[in-house]
């Protein structure tokens, strides 16, 4: 085994690879934004591009050239630094991937819940009209009480844009899961 040492990789909270590009690993950190590596030599691995960032996110899922990552908001002591509340950023990480990676969109989530932690796509809808969801956990949040945010990302991978509170709103369910004393 070889210990590497990354100083561009502070505080890395989930690292996955995903079956779409089996020799890579997407990083993303809580010490800001993500990085993704060549693993085909997993003892000299390689830097493909990163998103240099100082946003704290953690939780990200893939979807054939999609990679969605959830930017945090709060965090158990308040916000985190470099947070500017909960977001879903979306990129494209169709190859060649580009040595800078910024993402294409964005949903700011600030209207609906303080805080997000997880993301994974959902498939809904019917045959004649499929959807795409980004489900996510509500981590440290503390305006909904152990919640679910469920946002229809349908159109927006369609046409990539910025979301404001405003415009995610009518988009977005959330489901309250109140904690059970025992």
């Amino acid at each position: 085994m070889k210990r590497i040492v990354d100083p561009e990789v502070y505080y890395a909270v989930e690292s996955r690879n995903y079956p779409e590009a089996p020799d890579t690993l997407i990083v993303t950190c809580r010490g800001g934004g993500l990085k993704i590596f060549n693993t085909s030599s997993p003892n000299e691995l390689t830097t493909l591009s990163r998103w240099d960032s100082a946003l704290a996110v953690e939780g990200q899922d893939r979807r054939g050239n999609t990679l969605i990552v959830a930017e945090l908001g709060l965090g158990p002591s308040g916000p985190l630094p470099g947070s500017q509340g909960p977001k879903l950023h979306v990129f494209d990480v169709s190859p060649p991937l580009p040595q800078a990676l910024d993402p294409v969109a964005s949903v700011d989530l600030l209207g609906v819940i303080d805080a997000i932690l997880h993301v994974k796509f959902v498939d809904a809808g019917s045959a004649a009209h499929p959807e795409v969801w980004a489900v996510c956990s509500g981590g440290f949040a503390t305006t909904v009480e152990g919640a679910v945010v469920l946002v229809n990302i349908t159109s927006l991978l369609h046409t990539p844009a910025s979301w404001t509170p405003e415009e995610a709103a009518s988009r977005v369910n959330v489901l309250s899961v109140p904690e059970v004393s025992v």
